[in-house]
């Protein structure tokens, strides 16, 4: 009688703890990501399903438009040698091809720690339900197929849903007015002042994809230690980078654990950062071979709602900065 108590009280006792929370093998998987400045400008990268879709490439655009609520930011084309000047001058008509092009020192976007900043600023005052318009006129000038273009536009005005611009070449006194409309399923579209394009599909809707390889212009004063390529400011030149959709994502750069060590448990406390770009964290410059070798040290760890992703590169090629790939490990934690 005994010995069945003392059964039934470790029966008892057993069944009052439940067992650790055991999460299956991991896999690691490993994507390919292939970069250049001609034909394979931007790689969005998906990591729930790990496609990587190069789209647009081949399309000239100058003129990028923030969809984000409550955003206003227009940015320009980096890989196009583009840069902006405002002359303060809101008469469309008066700037012609008379204007000195020559003496301008052209302004390009540029990250900061609260995001990138666009090279033509502040276009109006944002206090408003919607913008008001300072009505400048910015000149702008980018390089296709050899040839330097230099065309003209104008902020009109503004609603809480799209833009309302005015554009043309330089010798155009009267220009063509057009909506740039906000898609709130995407983050940006895209303008050709050329050619009167608009493109809305450029890049994937933002629910499918939250990483993406491609190049931004930045000061090459601090950055001395990795390769740039000239753009159309004597001081900032063109670097590859990693951005972050992060309206969907935040990340955490780790230095400190191994890849194989890092799951669900160690990712879920981190202090994780809303951040739109970095720098080349996946590889490091060496001057004397100009050839790109891996940052193997580092691991991105990647919020995405309530999943946890960890990447850390294996391999990279580089044919100077013009052409990159990347082997990534990759595993959903």
């Amino acid at each position: 009688m005994k010995n069945l108590f003392y059964i039934a009280f470790a029966v008892l006792l057993t069944s009052c703890f439940e067992p650790d929370e055991v999460l299956p093998t991991q896999k690691v998987n490993e994507i390919t990501v292939r970069l250049n400045t001609s034909t394979n400008q931007t790689t969005y990268v998906n990591l729930s399903n790990l496609l990587n879709n190069n789209i647009g490439v081949q399309t000239q655009w100058q003129l990028k438009f923030q969809h984000a609520e409550n955003a206003w930011a227009i940015y320009i084309n980096p890989l196009a040698k583009a840069g902006i000047h405002n002359t303060t001058n809101t008469d469309f008509k008066a700037i012609n091809s008379s204007y000195e092009t020559s003496k301008i020192t052209w302004q390009v976007d540029i990250p900061t720690a609260s995001g990138t900043y666009p090279a033509i600023g502040a276009w109006g005052d944002y206090s408003f339900s919607n913008p008001e318009s300072y009505k400048d006129v910015f000149i702008m000038t980018w390089e296709e197929t050899g040839t330097y273009y230099f065309y003209k536009f104008q902020l009109l005005d503004a609603t809480d849903s799209a833009y309302h611009i005015r554009y043309g070449a330089l010798n155009d006194s009267v220009g063509q007015t057009k909506w740039i409309v906000k898609n709130q399923n995407y983050a940006h579209s895209y303008f050709s002042l050329k050619d009167d394009a608009l493109f809305t599909r450029l890049e994937p809707n933002k629910e499918d994809w939250n990483i993406c390889f491609t190049y931004i212009s930045d000061s090459t004063k601090r950055h001395p230690n990795l390769p740039h390529i000239p753009t159309a400011n004597a001081f900032f030149g063109l670097f590859q980078t990693l951005n972050i959709n992060q309206d969907l994502n935040k990340i955490y750069l780790d230095t400190s654990a191994r890849f194989n060590e890092i799951d669900y448990f160690y990712a879920r406390d981190l202090p994780y950062t809303r951040i739109d770009q970095l720098l080349s964290p996946f590889f490091k410059w060496d001057f004397v071979g100009q050839q790109a070798f891996t940052e193997k040290e580092i691991v991105l760890i990647v919020k995405n709602k309530e999943k946890y992703f960890a990447l850390q590169p294996t391999s990279v090629t580089s044919q100077g900065l013009e052409s990159l790939e990347f082997k990534i490990r990759v595993k959903q934690l």
